[in-house]
């Protein structure tokens, strides 16, 4: 049987959880995600000259994250392996640092209240 795992909930325990790891951060709590993702101008010449194009780079390619990347269970679980996530848990967290959590939250990049969380990339 699937455990409903609804989005509020998923919301309410991944706060929690980053609450109690202050260098990381829900998803859906960063303004832009892009940064925390290899960009073009971040990629080799022959890694440029295997995708032919920024554009299809953009539209096709699995973006490497920089960062450590994790999901929070409904039981407060943390899971680094997205192919070992439950099915329907979808609430992502990012480690970003304690510093740049806290500077993320005073520049005002980090939206107030409840966010919606965005799927498993």
């Amino acid at each position: 049987m699937i455990q409903q795992y609804t989005t509020r909930l998923a919301a309410e325990k991944t706060l929690a959880w980053c609450e109690k790891h202050p260098a990381w951060m829900r998803l859906c709590d960063i303004d832009n995600i892009a940064r925390f993702y290899v960009q073009w101008h971040e990629l080799s010449e022959k890694e440029k000259h295997l995708w032919g194009s920024e554009s299809a780079y953009n539209e096709f390619g699995s973006k490497k994250p920089k960062v450590k990347t994790g999901f929070i269970t409904d039981a407060g679980r943390f899971i680094d392996d997205d192919c070992r996530v439950p099915y329907g848990h979808s609430a992502m967290v990012v480690k970003v640092g304690i510093e740049a959590a806290r500077a993320m939250q005073s520049d005002g990049c980090v939206e107030e209240g409840e966010g919606n969380l965005v799927a498993a990339v």
